[in-house]
């Protein structure tokens, strides 16, 4: 027997009365009913992150992981509505079971699970009840969490206010993607990492020498080479590394005399003056590879805090991509918000996938029989939802004071959407942004996340509301799906298909980007669209999905507003993605909401209810 999380139950009843409106007894309006529901069978079939995570097989089928919470919000809706909408709300509250003064009724003694179907007996519910609103969250008892991985990070999250579902405005309830750094401040650690930097920029005489090879390196190392505009430089900490580690290397290659032989000396010094760039706080904690003079380098830059070591700005579950660092003037600041000067993302715009929510809103059946063991019977030898609904001889109905039975005609289904993308093979070589050949082994590319754009706040229903009837983008968020397995990997043998991500649904005709994370493991530096990408550094291919690609194709089942759309609930979105060149792969991720991109994948998609797009990576 499976057992539930608590679950949490609303009583209501519309506010106004209406002459075509159930009627109940305001003097005892209260019955003793079990109430009845089940998780639809056949929008698990087709369901991120780990596989077991979104309960999706290599088979197709389904792994159920159990609801671990339920929000249960009975109505009573006016007329034939078959319904509840946003005008509806509840009237009057109901406490169910659990402790004294709690809402939640802890499920260990009160439900049972037949195959999928949810059975609970003797709540008190108000006469007059005729549907209900539901919300589920999946479990997290298992899978088991991998250690080093939060647990927002590998089950997801969404914002929303659980006080606001005990008394809901359908209006004003929204589900919010859940940012992964919200404070309006740079993390300490990017400030760290720019303290660094500044610490070797400033090495006496380097930035006044006369001497055109070091005014070169410095312009470089300042990213300042491009006729004195500054570019914006990847700022994680493995990219700090490896750009000292590359101005090192090119030092140890030059051979200066008399003041420029000083200035070289005093640059060095700083490299490797690890003491430089400390606070009060976290501190930088350095390794090297143990080797002197020109085979030195730097092997790991982490930030110690509390003698604990972590790397930045994965202690934040961020993307390398979302880390940037700008020189400004005398020294390095951190980039982490949109401005003129830095056309990148606001890093509070990064968000975990949503987590695995269920939804119904449906009107109920119900039965006048006093049998509790007959229910259960029932649910023993049902097969499907609709053998169950038999026993309930009274459709669309609302409770009464002869109601003993209740049960929610339409099964929970996904609240949130599904995107699966697969990896096509590439050639042997790609070039880069330099037109330099990069040969490609099975471990050049592997990938290491996902980033989907264009994910809004949604209402009651799952679904993105639009700000006084227009689309509003103010509140967009980009999930970074981290939790991708260690599998897939630019290939030149095979098709790879990546773990699947949940997704909230996209406005209609709205274009979604995309972008793939890969790691840098051929040995080679490139060079991309944003500057070079060092070995051992992550770099990001975009693509981008449109429900105007005359390539979508859908299932026959599928309903042509579904085709409108990018990702719906309940639905999947499968992505064939192509990679053909690496000369517009970023180190720094660009702005995605709205800024010039240049796509690097191509992507061909379909959309199905419980099934495939291309799109081209180049």
């Amino acid at each position: 027997m499976m057992m539930l999380g608590p679950v949490l139950m609303v009583q209501a009843l519309s506010s106004c009365s209406l002459i075509d409106e159930p009627e109940y007894d305001d003097v005892d309006s209260s019955v003793k009913a079990s109430l009845a529901f089940t998780v639809s069978s056949s929008s698990a079939t087709t369901t991120r992150m780990a596989d077991d995570v979104v309960q999706e097989q290599p088979d197709g089928g389904r792994s159920y992981r159990g609801l671990g919470q339920v929000y249960m919000i009975p109505f009573a809706i006016q007329g034939d509505k078959d319904a509840i909408e946003s005008s509806n709300h509840p009237s009057r509250l109901f406490e169910l079971g659990g402790d004294e003064g709690s809402p939640y009724s802890y499920t260990s003694n009160k439900s049972s699970n037949y195959g999928g179907f949810y059975l609970y007996n003797a709540y008190s519910m108000v006469r007059g009840v005729n549907a209900f609103l539901v919300y589920g969250r999946a479990s997290t008892a298992l899978p088991l969490k991998p250690s080093g991985v939060s647990d927002k990070a590998f089950y997801g999250s969404l914002q929303f206010n659980e006080s606001e579902l005990i008394n809901p405005n359908l209006e004003t309830l929204r589900f919010k993607p859940d940012a992964m750094y919200s404070e309006t401040t740079a993390p300490s650690e990017a400030t760290l990492l720019a303290n660094y930097l500044t610490h070797i920029a400033n090495a006496d005489g380097w930035s006044t020498t006369s001497d055109q090879t070091l005014k070169l390196l410095y312009k470089v190392f300042t990213g300042q080479e491009n006729d004195g505009n500054v570019m914006v430089m990847a700022g994680a900490g493995v990219n700090v590394k490896e750009h000292v580690n590359a101005l090192y290397a090119l030092l140890s290659g030059l051979t200066f005399t008399g003041s420029e032989a000083t200035v070289k000396t005093n640059i060095i010094n700083c490299i490797q003056d690890y003491s430089a760039p400390t606070t009060n706080g976290p501190t930088l904690a350095f390794t090297v590879n143990g080797k002197t003079g020109k085979d030195w380098r730097l092997t790991d830059i982490k930030i110690e805090e509390d003698n604990k070591y972590y790397h930045y700005p994965a202690k934040y579950d961020l993307p390398d991509g979302a880390a940037a660092l700008r020189w400004d003037t005398d020294h390095f600041v951190p980039q982490t918000v949109t401005t003129t000067l830095a056309d990148i993302n606001s890093i509070s715009r990064f968000c975990y996938p949503p987590e695995l929510f269920y939804y119904a809103n449906s009107r109920i059946d119900t039965s006048n029989k006093d049998n509790f063991q007959g229910y259960q019977s029932t649910y023993n030898t049902a097969t499907d939802w609709d053998g169950v609904l038999t026993y309930y001889e009274n459709k669309d109905a609302l409770v009464t004071g002869d109601t003993k039975g209740i049960a929610i005609q339409k099964p929970l289904q996904y609240a949130v959407g599904r995107l699966k993308v697969s990896l096509k093979k590439v050639s042997t070589t790609l070039k880069d942004d330099a037109g330099k050949e990069i040969s490609l082994t099975e471990s050049s590319f592997p990938l290491t996340g996902i980033i989907i754009c264009n994910q809004h706040p949604v209402g009651f229903s799952f679904e993105p509301v639009a700000a006084n009837g227009a689309e509003s983008h103010a509140e967009d968020h980009f999930i970074y799906d981290s939790q991708v397995g260690t599998a897939c990997h630019l290939s030149t043998t095979d098709n790879q298909s990546i773990p699947s991500t949940l997704v909230l649904q996209s406005y209609d005709e709205e274009e979604v980007l995309i972008a793939l994370e890969f790691e840098n493991n051929s040995g080679t530096d490139f060079r991309g669209k944003g500057g070079v990408i060092y070995p051992g550094t992550k770099f990001y291919l975009m693509g981008k999905i449109s429900p105007k690609d005359t390539n979508v194709t859908a299932g026959e089942d599928v309903p042509e507003s579904v085709k409108q759309r990018v990702f719906t609930r309940d639905y999947v979105t499968i992505v064939n993605t192509e990679v053909k060149s690496l000369a517009n792969a970023y180190n720094v991720l660009p702005n995605m909401l709205g800024g010039r991109l240049e796509l690097g994948v191509e992507l061909v998609p379909n959309w199905i209810q419980a099934k495939t797009t291309n799109v081209i990576l180049e």
